[in-house]
């Protein structure tokens, strides 16, 4: 994740959350994330995890 632009972070948590993304049976790691995705109750935090993970070095 790290040298991630936020705004691509923010746009594929929403497509997770939209199911466009971890819904197709190959895709082991996509699969584990969504459930982590749709967690995240808004923009806020989905913007305050873009946010943080934009921090990593």
């Amino acid at each position: 994740l790290t040298g991630l632009q936020d705004w691509y972070i923010v746009r594929q948590l929403k497509n997770f959350k939209a199911g466009i993304r971890g819904t197709k049976s190959g895709d082991l790691f996509g699969m584990q994330m969504r459930p982590m995705a749709m967690t995240l109750a808004n923009d806020e935090a989905i913007n305050n995890v873009a946010a943080y993970i934009a921090t990593f070095k």
